[in-house]
């Protein structure tokens, strides 16, 4: 049986709850052209810890803790300041925003 996006959608947050605060969802994920085949899955992940660590500790927490699903992942990661500042500065950046899905607005 295929799973729909809305079973991989909700994989993808029990695999990273008690992981991350906050999980947006962006790009082609929730678009007709998405295939799960071919295409990624563009990913925001905010939480507070990330302060304790290097961003490349925990971008390397986060892709392990992806690593036993069956997609390729893009993952960005903040921390709440950092995705605050982001959406102030950066106007490119917050049109995508604007466009992507917090999955727990959706489910």
């Amino acid at each position: 049986m295929e799973e729909t996006k809305k079973d991989i959608t909700c994989r993808i947050r029990k695999t990273l709850e008690n992981k991350v605060s906050e999980i947006y969802f962006f790009g082609s994920y929730f678009s007709e052209s998405w295939n799960p085949e071919k295409s990624d899955i563009d990913i925001i992940c905010i939480d507070p810890s990330f302060e304790e660590f290097p961003y490349f500790e925990n971008m390397k927490y986060v892709k392990n803790a992806l690593a036993n699903l069956p997609y390729k992942f893009d993952v960005f990661i903040y921390t709440p300041a950092q995705f605050k500042d982001k959406t102030k500065n950066d106007p490119l950046f917050l049109t995508k925003i604007r466009k992507a899905i917090n999955y727990d607005k959706i489910y």
